[in-house]
């Protein structure tokens, strides 16, 4: 039952205690080299950033950097710059507590807080010396907030002891009393340890003349049964491997080795633990034979199985590698295939088919994405990547997407997003998660009426600044009983009711540790059968170099807003003040309006000259028969009216009828699916590239050895040679071409392995052509591709 990784994680406590022990008491050393000996060894075994000893002047509060030890730099360095020394407030606070741990540095303790921006978290213990604080042993933490586990906060509580024993026992002369007290301070120390601590004599059965109390915590003995020899360590055994044991033990001390054994034990109550032992010579006489012997034993049962855990967990993570793998494979042949054929069909049954297959394909494929962020979330391996985003575009881009969901049914679209920055720095694609989330159970659960999704900013300071996601429906509402069931996994609230409404049950769990992600909180209110309200609020950063504009009033523009629906038309409204726009509602007249909204394409409204008509549909229209008219195949934002009575060239429908192209392109494909291959090049056909198809690694090295390609797709999994594999050894020899991840496994820290193997930007499957066209921009020069109009 050896485990060498948990063996190594339990025992360098004591081992270092024993190492300091020796090297502080056996030795002359000054105040200062006990104080490097210590920093040097506390940062080694806790893998810290550095360590420091200070010293505190009771006159002046203030703590004076001694010594200081770097990870960084392997080396003691100058710590009398070190801002900690300023700390009044932090000394105070440090005074009444033994040992302290602050994570994320509180400002509040610093009389310079710009002072001390290095390190994340802290881990300070007192070092007393005859009752009297002479100063603090402090660890520090930087680049990652940690925080320190109860072993290490115990393990530093000891050695700033042995630090002052170190102190004491080099003074040239020890009176009897601070002798005796020394011995108390060893002996301290040794039952304050977690586990068993023993001293032996190095004879016949190892007899043992002192024990820690820590043995009735591990074994259910009291010290004294050890000692008077009324219970042996041998008799925790079972009676199969007591002679292992001692044939281990007696060959390891004839070797002149550490005896190290991991074995299991029957306590006094009954219950059996996983026990690691280790012990060694600490004591020789003149001649350098060993006469005692000093060990530890320490409880391994909780870390065992903590250790099987995390097998439990990467062997879950492998599975769902693989799982995401073998399932978008297939996905991506199917939702691909389907494109094609949309593409290709005349008969309108035929396309209803297709059309009818992607939408199950993508539902299919949003439970998979939805198992594999729980799955993420359970491995704590979510992570939030902030970026500089357009708050407008992401908007734009929700309400589209949720208006398409809408489809027919009788649900009006409601989006109040006036008075935001332009653009600010977070996570886009985790706060679209969030929002379409919510935006996508309200569409579910609303049979018809408004389903209102409002974006509002509140800054908090000039770096930060809170996000507001409020959607509220007119749907069936929820039970007030049913509330707290909510954010729970695999759970959905009035099964019998909602039993023919698709989902994992995952959504809102999986919102709500987005949320949270992001130092944010999620909530909910609800009136059944009337509606409900979630409201979404996450820390965002403020982009110092945006500010909010307030557009400047156009006396040119009068638009009338004639709309059945009032509560839309009152957004609009409120949009319209915004942009400094004049208005009129429900005008006849119509006398001076330069552009009129409505729902309703009547002859009079078409014979007003120079008016432009701005007209919502559910449903598709012809409308090119007439030049003044503009269609919204979805909500209003206020990007979108913008553009378009201000006549900004990035309109929403020039958008869909822009198409790329690109010039004179080769790109070569690698993947060993013949049916992706086929998707894949007839996707990269609609751009007018010249491509190459090749189906495993070694051929496509071949292939940019005697050619010359724009860019390459490379599938991830392939066998014999796989694409990580074979763009390392591309890199060896073409350094520059672009190379784009193919992939199907969306698990795990795979960008890292794409980026550590050279690779530029990754595609997931199944392939979606806003992606393709985002990394076609990205990947190529501005001279390989143009925009066409439609």
């Amino acid at each position: 039952m050896e485990n060498k990784n948990i063996n190594s994680n339990s025992d360098k406590f004591n081992t270092s205690l024993n190492k300091l022990s020796i090297e502080l008491t056996n030795k002359k050393v000054s105040f200062k080299e006990v104080s490097e000996i210590v920093t040097k060894e506390v940062c080694l075994v806790l893998n810290a950033s550095r360590v420091i000893v200070y010293t505190i002047s009771e006159v002046e509060k203030v703590l004076k950097a001694e010594v200081a030890y770097e990870v960084y730099t392997s080396s003691y360095i100058d710590a009398n710059n070190k801002p900690l020394k300023t700390r009044v407030k932090y000394y105070e606070k440090l005074l009444n507590e033994k040992t302290i741990q602050i994570n994320r540095i509180d400002s509040s303790l610093l009389v310079n807080p710009q002072d001390y921006t290095d390190a994340f978290s802290l881990l300070d213990s007192l070092i007393r010396m005859s009752n009297k604080v002479i100063g603090v042993l402090s660890v520090e933490q930087d680049m990652f907030e940690r925080t320190f586990t109860a072993n290490e906060v115990l393990y530093l509580g000891a050695v700033s002891d042995l630090l002052v024993l170190g102190i004491h026992s080099n003074q040239d002369k020890l009176t009897k009393e601070e002798l005796d007290k020394s011995n108390k301070l060893s002996e301290s120390i040794m039952n304050n340890l977690q586990g068993m601590v023993y001293l032996a004599k190095y004879k016949a059965n190892y007899p043992l003349y002192f024990v820690s109390l820590g043995a009735k915590t591990l074994t259910g003995y009291d010290p004294v049964d050890f000692l008077n020899k009324t219970i042996k360590i041998e008799d925790l055994l079972s009676s199969d491997s007591v002679a292992t044991y001692i044939e281990k033990k007696n060959k390891s001390f004839e070797k002149g080795v550490p005896f190290e054994h991991t074995y299991e034990i029957t306590t006094k109550d009954g219950e059996i633990k996983l026990v690691f032992e280790r012990s060694t010579f600490f004591l020789y006489d003149e001649f350098d034979n060993p006469v005692e012997i000093e060990g530890f034993i320490t409880d391994m049962t909780e870390e065992n199985h903590l250790h099987e855990a995390e097998i439990a967990n990467r062997t879950k993570g492998e599975f769902l590698a693989n799982m995401s793998h073998e399932i978008r494979t297939p996905m991506n042949a199917i939702i691909g295939l389907s494109d094609l054929a949309l593409n290709e069909t005349k008969l309108d049954y035929v396309y209803e088919y297709l059309k009818n297959i992607k939408s199950a394909s993508n539902s299919l494929l949003n439970i998979l994405n939805d198992i594999l962020d729980f799955s993420k979330i359970e491995a704590g391996a979510l992570d939030i990547i902030p970026e500089k985003y357009s708050v407008h575009d992401m908007i734009n881009d929700i309400a589209t997407m949720i208006y398409i969901r809408i489809g027919n049914k009788p649900i009006e679209l409601i989006v109040s997003d006036t008075d935001l920055d332009d653009y600010i720095i977070g996570d886009t694609g985790r706060v679209k998660q969030i929002a379409i989330n919510l935006l996508t159970n309200a569409v579910k659960f609303t049979k018809s009426g408004h389903v209102f999704f409002e974006i509002e900013e509140e800054k908090k300071n000039d770096s930060n600044l809170i996000l507001t996601i409020k959607v509220t429906d007119t749907g069936m509402g929820i039970k007030e009983e049913d509330l707290k069931k909510l954010f729970k996994s695999f759970q959905q609230v009035d099964t019998k009711k909602n039993r023919n409404i698709e989902g994992t049950g995952l959504g809102l769990a999986i919102t709500k540790n987005l949320c949270e992600k992001m130092h944010g909180s999620i909530n909910v209110t609800s009136i059944y059968e009337k509606g409900t309200t979630f409201t979404a609020k996450i820390q965002q950063k403020a982009d110092s170099s945006e500010v909010i504009k307030k557009p400047k009033k156009n006396t040119n523009l009068k638009v009338a807003v004639q709309l059945k629906d009032k509560i839309l038309a009152a957004s609009i409204i409120k949009k319209l003040k915004y942009l400094n726009v004049c208005y009129e509602e429900n005008s006849i007249l119509f006398s001076g309006v330069s552009h009129i909204i409505t729902d309703e394409l009547k002859s009079n409204l078409l014979a007003l000259e120079n008016v432009q008509i701005i007209i919502n549909v559910n449903k598709l229209i012809n409308s090119s028969a007439f030049s003044n008219v503009t269609v919204i195949h979805g909500p209003y934002t206020t990007m979108v009216l913008e553009r378009i009575l201000f006549k900004i060239s990035k309109v929403e429908k020039n958008q869909e009828d822009k198409k790329l192209v690109l010039d004179d392109c080769s790109v070569l494909i690698v993947d060993d699916n013949e049916i992706n291959l086929i998707i894949a090049e007839e996707a990269f056909m609609k751009y007018r590239a010249k491509t190459t198809t090749v189906d495993n690694g070694k051929d496509a090295i071949e292939l940019i050895k005697n050619n010359k390609y724009d860019l390459v797709f490379m599938d991830h999994m392939m066998p014999d040679m796989d694409g990580v594999e074979a763009t390392i050894l591309i890199r060896k020899f073409n350094p520059t071409i672009p190379i784009i991840a193919l992939t199907a496994n969306v698990v795990g820290e795979v960008k890292k392995l794409f980026d550590s193997a050279g690779m530029n930007d990754f595609l997931s499957k199944p392939l979606d052509f806003k992606e393709i066209e985002r990394v076609l921009q990205t990947s190529l020069k501005d001279n390989k591709y143009h925009f066409e109009v439609n």
